[in-house]
């Protein structure tokens, strides 16, 4: 059994945990939401093919770095945005 250390920011904790505590990391089968996963892809392919490349590649950018800001807020990294 796979152990983790515990750390929180400015605090001591000596805390461990199995990993096995986190468990499931992958939600159980649920048809609902596979089908609104699909239908959003969908969506998001139909976007896509209405963009000109540049915009497209812009619209990546951009949530690439949002994503690897907000990403390191919540793993409590100090940050700034560009």
């Amino acid at each position: 059994m796979e152990e983790i250390a515990l750390k929180v920011p400015g605090k001591i904790c000596g805390r461990k945990m199995s990993v096995s505590q986190m468990e499931p990391m992958i939600p159980a089968e649920n048809r609902e939401l596979a089908d609104l996963a699909a239908d959003l892809i969908g969506k998001a392919s139909g976007l896509a093919a209405r963009l000109s490349p540049a915009l497209r590649q812009s619209i990546g950018d951009l949530v690439r770095s949002v994503n690897c800001y907000y990403s390191n807020l919540i793993e409590n990294h100090n940050t700034t945005q560009r």
